[in-house]
């Protein structure tokens, strides 16, 4: 893909350097290795952060089960002059072991932030159980293990070269002879009952239980199944947020998403946190709420939604150089090629097919201790 050039509409730039793969690139003895490389990394930047405070430079990098990202926005007279300082940094290996073994105490760190945080802890050992699936934070059997060298060999496959850079500016393009990757990432993720890996330690929450509803694997129409979970689950007069939170008081919040697993798989997750004496009519809620699509999935509901996005795809246009997603998420996943045509009717012909409670895998911590 190269170079994408995005004319800005602002004064306002972004500049993104894009590398796919990231977990799925991932094996048995190197899982969490691209999240802690993405940490190395950026480190090579750092001789440029001083100038980037001072230019005013927004900078960071992130890590999905997909693809990793180096991002900086900021005015376009000041980011426009380091964006070959930047893509020079990024693709040669400068990095010392010294380096090597603070960064990864800092991400073993962060891996028990993750693990002490109920929820977290709950999807992210379910993610392993029916998926075979670690995700960025990776597990901390392997972190503990790696090599140096380990890092010098990822770092030739994943980051000596990017699949695509994004530059949006109002008034230069950007240009590079540089090589791109060419790696691809087809693969569709497949859900076991257990697939026998390790499992963190749960730890008791002071009478909480984390709840999480995952649907049987969804392969197509990404883009109808998310319009529904938004109908059901986003903002406090959404169904599910009507009937759990706002009538009975059960939880705090509660989140409705399809998760992109893969660029060809993902599954819906229905999740939240309550009391332990709550969880069971939590549960009946949520199946009262996706049994009933006739009385909670209204046109009137589809309206709101489909307007909320068209005006969330407008303002995305205008500060276009902080939202690039849809040069990152595969095409099949994006609302915005569907939408203008979208019809009540056609994306409620997409509910029975993937909202069938019966169907979902039903987890709660506290009783099957994942």
């Amino acid at each position: 893909m190269a170079v994408i050039n995005v004319k800005s509409q602002t004064d306002l730039s972004g500049f993104y350097v894009v590398y796919k793969g990231s977990v799925r690139n991932e094996r048995k003895g190197i899982y969490g290795i691209s999240h802690l490389m993405e940490h190395l990394v950026f480190h090579m930047l750092d001789d440029l952060l001083d100038d980037f405070d001072r230019d005013g430079i927004s900078n960071n990098a992130y890590t999905a089960d997909n693809e990793i990202v180096f991002y900086f926005t900021g005015l376009d007279e000041y980011l426009k002059k380091h964006r070959e300082d930047i893509l020079g940094k990024l693709l040669v290996f400068d990095l010392t072991e010294e380096m090597f073994e603070n960064e990864r105490k800092i991400v073993l760190e962060e891996y028990k932030d993750y693990f002490n945080k109920q929820n977290y802890n709950h999807q992210l050992n379910l993610n392993r159980k029916l998926f075979n699936n670690y995700g960025p934070i990776g597990l901390k059997e392997d972190l503990e293990t790696l090599t140096f060298q380990d890092c010098k060999d990822y770092f030739d496959l994943q980051f000596s070269k990017p699949h695509h850079i994004i530059n949006v500016s109002k008034g230069t393009d950007f240009k590079t002879d540089i090589e791109f990757s060419s790696l691809e990432f087809n693969e569709v993720v497949a859900m076991k009952d257990d697939y026998g890996v390790f499992l963190e330690p749960f730890s008791s929450f002071n009478g909480k239980s984390s709840i999480v509803n995952i649907s049987e694997v969804i392969t197509e129409d990404f883009p109808y199944v998310d319009f529904l979970t938004d109908m059901l689950g986003a903002g406090l007069k959404s169904p599910l947020y009507q009937e759990i939170r706002e009538k009975k008081g059960l939880v705090y919040y509660v989140q409705c998403y399809l998760d992109r697993m893969t660029n060809n798989s993902g599954s819906i997750f229905i999740t939240s946190e309550t009391s332990d004496e709550n969880v069971e009519e939590f549960q009946k809620t949520v199946e009262y709420v996706l049994s009933n699509p006739k009385k909670f999935m209204t046109k009137d509901r589809f309206n709101i939604v489909k307007q909320a996005m068209e005006i969330k795809l407008k303002k995305n246009k205008i500060n276009r150089h902080s939202n690039v997603g849809k040069y990152i998420t595969p095409r099949d996943w994006q609302i915005e090629p569907i939408l203008k045509d979208l019809t009540y009717d056609k994306v409620m012909s997409y509910y029975d097919k993937y909202f069938n409670f019966a169907n979902f895998i039903k987890s709660v911590d506290t009783l099957d201790n994942i």
